[in-house]
């Protein structure tokens, strides 16, 4: 095990009646989670890589963001304790995490036809399964400069007639860790359908009238609400 090229991480301080001070130990233990994470997550990256149909029904552990953590990712301590809502709270700073949702964006783009504009995920999670286009808003964006964001560049259209369909919790799994999630969606057109992939997130794309579209081919539960929202609208 290669530790020479970690020295640079922080140090990290214990307490002693309340005062920090320099543990080697505990620095080195720090040092050692460190090796060990980054082993399981190459080991995490490689299976997914590698799943065959032989192997993709196998199950794969998951937990919380806010589980993973050993350490106060403030000052930190090891006394990074779970609480009963699903918080953690270091009794070193008192420094809390609640675990709050990130937010990402879709839009429902139907055509003159009022066909559904839907894309084939080209990655984990749900790969394979239709959605619709979107992704996760950026820092210092608002909702609207993300949509139009993301649709441009995961399928290369122009969006017009925006507007407000519905929002739904939903949970994202990447490599191991489960983040809380609010899904916000979109109701639009486009001002053309010359569709560009992005064909890292993309398999592919296709336009499907709403009654023909089942709910357990869409990847995420938030979007099997969507679609219902939109199909009830007069």
């Amino acid at each position: 095990m290669q530790l020479a090229h970690r020295i640079t991480r922080p140090l990290r301080l214990s307490l002693f009646n309340g005062r920090p001070y320099f543990n080697p130990l505990a620095q080195l233990f720090h040092l050692l989670l460190a090796e060990e994470a980054l082993s399981v997550e190459r080991t995490y990256s490689f299976f997914c890589s590698s799943r065959t149909p032989a192997n993709a029904l196998l199950p794969v552990v998951t937990k919380p963001l806010v589980d993973a953590y050993t350490h106060c990712p403030l000052c930190g301590s090891p006394d990074y304790a779970s609480q009963q809502d699903g918080t953690r709270h270091c009794r070193a700073c008192d420094h809390r995490d609640f675990n709050n949702p990130i937010t990402a964006v879709a839009a429902l783009i139907l055509d003159p036809q009022d066909r559904l504009l839907l894309i084939r995920r080209a990655k984990d999670p749900a790969k394979g399964l239709l959605a619709m286009p979107g992704g996760f808003v950026d820092p210092g964006e608002s909702l609207e400069q993300a949509i139009h964001r993301e649709i441009a560049e995961e399928i290369g259209l122009a969006l017009t007639g925006i507007r407000y369909l519905c929002s739904h919790p939903n949970d994202y799994t990447y490599r191991g860790l489960t983040r809380p999630v609010c899904d916000v969606f979109f109701q639009a057109r486009a001002t053309s359908f010359n569709v560009v992939l992005q064909r890292e997130e993309v398999a592919d794309w296709q336009l499907r009238p709403l009654g023909e579209i089942a709910p357990a081919e869409l990847a995420f539960d938030s979007m099997r609400h969507a679609l219902a929202t939109l199909r009830a609208r007069p």
